[in-house]
């Protein structure tokens, strides 16, 4: 019911400029909320790459190192958002505020009631928020230079995945939201605001798969080794890619993602070397082994390897489409997943091969020439290639599945 002057009017007759309202003053709260986290979550995400680079160039000198702080400040306040979020939502559920009911909210513990997004990003923040004080006393056990596969590194990983799914869950509502409305708002290139942020966020996900690439180290079969960084970049490839498709059902959507994948992999490179002098000057820590951080190339020029992905999977998108109609698209995603990550077990090393040819001056850290080097000589691609491809494929059809939902959830 609306009150207009002393009258009061149902829901049904109100005006278009009343029902505009009602739905703006929903849609700014949770988009306020979602592009909120989405902030906090790249922060944590620069903050993920310092933290990485200041334990391999200035060593790991305690918990609350400046890397930390950034990081999981943004964690914790990406958390802070989505629990806020939901006791806000759960409020105005019962007080039976318009749009938010039982079709536009999920039940949790049965009596909260929120947007299904923020409830992940709620529950993947806290995962890593406490994996932090249990990663400091297994530091304290084993020693600071410990691997990245450690038990709670890895709960981390998780939480922040998480996190980084939820956020998605919460653009991909508003967008679909978006598109179903009566009363939409401008677009751009075809697609709404929520939309542009789930592609950056997708280019996100890309890139933190590039922070710890060189932390996939070659397994033994047998005598043979076999190198295992192709499976981050085939997982990472089929899932984002597919997924944004299918979330915005508009071709170029998977080659826009990786043009903010270029975007962030410059800032990133920009970032961290410089912040590393800083960090190092002012707190008069010495670079280990004396070889200073530098601008990695690598990583600038490896989003070609997802260009060829991204153009593959619109170019597909755009012919069924034509073929068989937006719903029946990606019926076979397994099959593009796995065509995606053939490229992910070779083009790494002819990458950095190029480069070291065409200008044979170039500084490459030490890690990456020992990963996309070394390590991956023809026998150990080839050997990775199987597990890749089935990695691959599986990714592709969870990204698609997964992208189909988020097209049609509103929730």
């Amino acid at each position: 019911m609306k009150q207009t002057g002393i009258y009061i009017v149902p829901e049904e007759f109100a005006s278009p400029l009343q029902h505009t309202r009602i739905e703006s003053a929903e849609r700014r709260l949770r988009r306020t909320g979602a592009f909120l986290i989405f902030y906090l979550l790249f922060q944590a995400e620069f903050g993920l790459a310092w933290d990485r680079n200041w334990h391999d160039y200035l060593g790991r000198n305690g918990f609350w190192i400046p890397p930390h702080l950034m990081s999981y400040t943004g964690m914790a306040g990406a958390g802070i958002v989505a629990l806020f979020m939901v006791l806000l939502e759960t409020g105005r559920y019962y007080q039976g505020k318009p749009e938010v009911d039982n079709s536009s909210t999920v039940c949790i513990l049965r009596f909260f009631h929120a947007p299904l997004g923020f409830v992940i990003v709620g529950f993947g923040t806290l995962i890593d928020l406490a994996a932090a004080p249990l990663d400091n006393y297994w530091h304290s056990i084993y020693g600071f230079d410990v691997t990245l596969w450690s038990p709670f590194h890895l709960m981390g990983m998780v939480g922040s995945i998480f996190a980084g799914l939820g956020l998605l869950y919460a653009l991909a509502s508003e967008a679909a939201i978006e598109r179903h409305s009566e009363y939409s708002s401008r677009c751009f290139l075809g697609l709404n605001i929520p939309e542009w942020g789930a592609l950056a966020f997708f280019a996100a996900l890309i890139e933190l798969a590039f922070i710890g690439l060189t932390a996939f180290k070659p397994v033994m079969l047998g005598p043979f080794p076999v190198i295992t960084y192709p499976l981050a970049l085939a997982l990472v490839s089929g899932f984002c890619l597919i997924g944004a498709v299918q979330l915005t059902r508009k071709p170029g959507a998977a080659s826009l993602v990786v043009l903010f994948l270029w975007i962030l992999a410059f800032m990133i490179q920009l970032f961290v070397p410089w912040i590393l002098h800083v960090s190092s000057a002012f707190f008069h820590l010495p670079f280990r082994g004396g070889q200073e951080p530098i601008f990695n190339v690598v990583f600038v020029v490896l989003p070609l390897l997802f260009l060829f992905c991204a153009l593959l999977v619109d170019g597909v998108f755009y012919w069924q489409c034509h073929m068989k109609g937006a719903k029946n698209a990606f019926r076979e995603a397994w099959k593009l997943g796995a065509l995606m990550a053939v490229p992910a077990a070779f083009v790494p090393t002819w990458i950095t091969l190029t480069l070291l040819h065409l200008t044979p001056h170039i500084l490459l850290p030490i890690d990456i020439f020992q990963a996309f080097v070394l390590d991956s000589t023809w026998s150990s691609m080839l050997l990775s290639l199987p597990f890749t491809l089935i990695v691959g494929a599986g990714l592709a059809v969870l990204g698609s599945s997964l992208g189909n939902i988020w097209y049609w959830s509103n929730r």
